[in-house]
């Protein structure tokens, strides 16, 4: 199994060596070729810039789902007293219904107008 992750490793790492030096002369002219280290290097570095090192996988298909986020926060929901419920109702209430100092006069005018 390891071979063959090396071999899938060696072929990606060519493919990735002569798309480089077939695409990137011929587009900026005095373009670099690059060496399989090289390639190498730039595959890594990519990983490491816009994939990481952790495996992602949906939520839907991770072995500790017990449920969609809905379901568990309707759990929790349902299992709060109503001062809780209404403490996070407030709260949301304040956070996503206040407009700024300076916005609710723009918005009157506007009403107004």
């Amino acid at each position: 199994m390891v071979f063959i992750g090396a071999a899938i490793l060696a072929l990606v790492t060519l493919a990735v060596m002569f798309l480089w030096n077939w695409l990137i002369p011929a587009i900026f002219v005095g373009g670099p070729e690059i060496t399989y280290w090289q390639a190498l290097g730039l595959m890594v570095l990519s990983k490491i810039l816009f994939g990481g090192f952790k495996p992602h996988r949906p939520p839907s298909f991770s072995k500790d789902n017990n449920g969609s986020w809905k379901d568990r926060f309707r759990e929790r929901w349902n299992c709060m007293d109503q001062k809780k419920k209404e403490k996070i109702r407030d709260h949301m209430f304040s956070r996503f219904n206040d407009m700024p100092e300076g916005e609710e006069e723009s918005s009157e005018k506007k009403e107004q107008d």
